[in-house]
């Protein structure tokens, strides 16, 4: 090796060392820096290794924690959504009691409107009821009872009332009565054309008495065009209509309907019934041999069906109501073993009320009924 001194080498020197010695210094060097690139190279590896393994590690516990949160939220969720399910399902199955309330009234309402209504006797009663208390007499038409124990047919009547020589229609009267087509009832046939003529000649007198009314409210006719003040023709129509019809009793309900001026028109209902064997018209000793007492219980039982089903508020006062109780027997019939009775309009309530009829179960006299009476509850 050479001798150092503090003297920098010029480049005349460096240049003039031998070429062999810089070779081997070169190959020296090259073997040097790989050995410490290999080194460092290997250490550099493991260490870039070492810290993606730190980093996929980190990450797949990241990725663990994130699946697990995901599991949790999920959970949760499934929780709640069945929960909700659950509640909703509940809510849907179960009834408040408002709920029930409704649709009991409902089904009554339905009852009452196609006639299922049934007292405590369980039989049908076929009227609907007047805010929810006292029935209402209307009677369904039932054509199949044309064709009964008996054959009934229709016969009508009709006539048009002019004021004096002129065109003018001041009345109209229509009339319809019922009479038995068979041959073999003698007796029945012969009732019920008697009842036609009491009920025809009562039709007449009324409509004579409303034509002098229509005939004084008549006023400034012209002669030339027959101009009047509008006042519109009166109406008077008699209808019949049959409701029972069998091997016991024949029952018919006349129904006056008219019209004479003022607010409203007017209906008046009369029911007659017969027994179809002997043609007798039915009356409270036909079905009991003691009318006084049942007539009694009929009015207690009456009066105390308007309390019971609280009807006061529709009706007058009670002096009034009682007092038309007494006289149930001329408007009543029997139906499905129950005692029907009927009251017109104006008879115990206001005129909005129209018709009415209350029931009492046969039952509530039964002890005092005779053999035929006894029949009816059949």
């Amino acid at each position: 090796m050479g001798t150092y001194s503090n003297e920098k080498p010029s480049k005349l020197s460096k240049l003039s060392k031998p070429r062999k010695t810089r070779k081997a210094g070169w190959i020296m060097l090259t073997m040097l820096s790989l050995i410490l690139s290999g080194v460092c190279g290997c250490s550099r590896a493991k260490i870039v290794q070492e810290g993606q393994m730190d980093e996929a590690v980190s990450s797949e516990l990241e990725e663990s924690k994130q699946t697990e949160l995901e599991v949790e939220e999920t959970d949760k969720d499934k929780t709640v959504t069945t929960g909700e399910e659950q509640t909703e399902e509940t809510i849907a199955s179960a009834e408040t009691p408002e709920e029930k309330t409704t649709n009991t009234k409902d089904e009554v309402d339905q009852k009452e409107k196609t006639g299922e209504t049934k007292e405590s006797t369980g039989a049908k009663i076929p009227y609907s009821k007047l805010e929810n208390c006292i029935y209402i007499w209307e009677d369904e038409e039932q054509k199949e009872l044309l064709q009964g124990y008996v054959s009934l047919v229709n016969n009508e009547e009709s006539k048009n009332y002019k004021y004096k020589n002129s065109d003018l229609v001041i009345l109209e009267a229509k009339s319809s009565y019922p009479s038995i087509e068979d041959q073999n009832n003698g007796k029945l046939q012969k009732a019920l054309e008697d009842e036609n003529k009491r009920q025809k000649e009562k039709f007449e007198k009324q409509v004579a008495e409303a034509l002098e009314w229509a005939e004084s409210n008549v006023q400034g006719i012209d002669s030339t065009n027959q101009e009047l003040n509008p006042i519109g023709p009166y109406t008077f129509d008699l209808s019949w209509q049959v409701i029972r019809n069998d091997d016991k009793m024949l029952t018919i309900v006349y129904s006056l309907y008219s019209y004479a001026g003022g607010a409203h028109p007017n209906l008046f209902k009369s029911v007659v019934s017969f027994r179809t064997d002997t043609g007798e018209r039915i009356e409270v000793k036909s079905i009991t041999d003691d009318a006084k007492t049942v007539k009694k219980i009929i009015v207690q039982e009456l009066i105390t069906f308007v309390e019971e089903n609280k009807c006061e508020p529709y009706l007058f006062g009670n002096e009034v109501y009682k007092e038309v109780f007494e006289q149930w027997d001329t408007n009543w019939w029997v139906q499905n073993g129950i005692l029907f009775v009927g009251f017109n309009t104006y008879d115990i309530a206001p005129y909005v009320a129209g018709p009415l009829v209350i029931p009492v179960s046969l039952s509530k006299i039964e002890t005092y009924l005779n053999p035929y009476g006894k029949s009816l509850q059949e």
